[in-house]
């Protein structure tokens, strides 16, 4: 007489095995799926700030992205003249420093020509390519992610 099935002990040893791969694999698979998000919202932001900037080049008639009042966000113009493009509020960082806050949550950062896009805006874990993408604002008014 022939049996079938699965002793207990095999079972058993099955269920652990998918068990221990289970706890490996499901972290890297979370934060793979963490990030991938931010960069979506970050890009998501990026695509905004890149039609405002064309918006203010086409309504103040220039050339250069610096000559229009979006030339520095945080300043009182270029914050009000975003307001015509986007839904942004204004508020401080940790340091104190001007930061915009987009609708979806996101921040943005100016230095210069250099804009930073903050997906979860100041929370942890502020990282340049996890939750922080970098870009250099093109005089045309478009984005070049670095």
């Amino acid at each position: 007489m022939k049996k079938e099935g699965f002793t207990l002990a095999e079972v058993l040893i099955t269920i652990a095995i998918v068990g221990v791969v289970a706890a490996i694999t499901i972290p890297i698979v979370s934060v793979d799926i963490n990030k991938r998000a931010n960069m979506t919202k970050a890009k998501s932001v990026a695509t905004d700030l890149e039609i405002a900037y064309g918006n203010a080049l086409i309504d103040d008639d220039e050339e250069n992205i610096a000559d229009t009042k979006l030339a520095t966000l945080t300043d009182t113009d270029g914050f009000e003249a975003l307001q015509k493009y986007m839904v942004v509020t204004k508020d401080k960082d940790e340091n104190n420093k001007d930061v915009i806050k987009t609708k979806n949550g996101a921040c943005i950062f100016q230095n210069n020509s250099e804009i930073t896009i903050d997906a979860n805006c100041t929370d942890k874990p502020n990282k340049v390519g996890v939750d922080k993408f970098k870009y250099t604002r093109n005089s045309n008014g478009t984005l070049s992610e670095k």
